[in-house]
Formats: C-alpha cells, sequence, structure tokens
C-alpha cells in the first residue's frame, strides 16, 4: 500500500463524511478527488497549488468524476491559507515534493511549509486529522522533512497524537507519512 493509500485509509476510518477538507498541495489532484469524495451535502474542498499547470490537471480529472462542485481550486501558496478560510477544517493534507513529470526545480520549500503548518494546526477542528507525506529523496526535500519532524516533536502531546508511517524500502530516500490528530 502506498503512503498516500495509507493516508486515505486513515481518513476514512475516521471520517463517514467532511464538512471541509484542505489539499494544500494539489499536484495532481488525487487528494483533492479524495476529499470531495468525503464530502458531506454541503462540504467543499479548497485545494492549493501554486502551479496553474498543476490546479488544470486536477480541475479536469475531477470534473470527470462529477465532484467539481465540491472543490475550490487557490492558485496560491499553502502558507497563505488562512487567508482564504475561516471554518474548521476536518482534514487538512500535504503531499509535498514537486509536481511529477514537471520541473523538479519548483517544489514545496521548507519556510512555506511550516507556515502552512502553522496554519493548519489553528485550522484544524477538534478530532481533525493532518496528513504529510514527505519526500526527502531531493535535498530540498530531505531539509523539509528533518524540519517537519523537528516541528512534530515539538507538539504538545496533550494537544495532538502522532504517528510515522515510512515506505517499504528503508534508506534515506524513504518516504515518510505523518499523522497529526487534534485531541
Amino acid at each position: 500500500m502506498s503512503l498516500t493509500d495509507k493516508a486515505h485509509q486513515i481518513i476514512s476510518q475516521k471520517f463517514n463524511s467532511i464538512n471541509l477538507g484542505i489539499d494544500a498541495t494539489c499536484g495532481n489532484g488525487f487528494d483533492t478527488l479524495f476529499l470531495a469524495r468525503l464530502c458531506s451535502e454541503s462540504g467543499k474542498v479548497l485545494s492549493f497549488d501554486i502551479q496553474e499547470e498543476a490546479l488544470e490537471i486536477a480541475k479536469n480529472k475531477i470534473d470527470k468524476t462529477g465532484f467539481l462542485e465540491n472543490v475550490e481550486f487557490i492558485h496560491d501558496g499553502h502558507e497563505n491559507m488562512s487567508e482564504y478560510i475561516k471554518d474548521k477544517a476536518d482534514v487538512v493534507m500535504f503531499n509535498l515534493g514537486y509536481l511529477p513529470k514537471s520541473d523538479k526545480n519548483i517544489s514545496t520549500k521548507t519556510v512555506t511549509t511550516i507556515i502552512a503548518l502553522d496554519s493548519a494546526i489553528i485550522l484544524l477542528s477538534d478530532r481533525g486529522l493532518i496528513t504529510i507525506i514527505c519526500y526527502p529523496g531531493h535535498k530540498e526535500g530531505k531539509e523539509e522533512t528533518n524540519e517537519i519532524k523537528k516541528y512534530i516533536g515539538g507538539l504538545d502531546k496533550k494537544q495532538f497524537s502522532t504517528t510515522e508511517y515510512l515506505s517499504e524500502s528503508p534508506d534515506d530516500t524513504t518516504l515518510v507519512l505523518y499523522i497529526l490528530e487534534k485531541i
């Protein structure tokens, strides 16, 4: 099972439906579509990406499924999510790194990801979940993964439970999934 599938499984086990989901890193739209399918009748997904190309790929994918009406695509960085969101989110998903099959120089950055995590923590509803998939196989990804691990280690254990999952091949490029649950 991929770490994306694992994140989806954990979210599905916790929620029958969601009122607000945030895909902090739209990419190809897999997490956006997953969250849109989980939406309650009046539910909404906000999907962020700095690349217009990513948003178009995701829109086209989701349009074919009939869930487009539940999704708002935002062409902006995840570090600005608090400017767009006033309600509490049930789920916030991060799938870090770069858009597959595109310019690998355009990737998530440690500093903006930490700002986005700060916002996600504030926006998260009671008993809500944050999922973070890290890709330490490139320079920025390695630094980002290390800083996220430190960040998670500094969270108040009375407010958040945390779980870490590793991909199948344990080495210094092993993908990491973090699950943060607000207690």
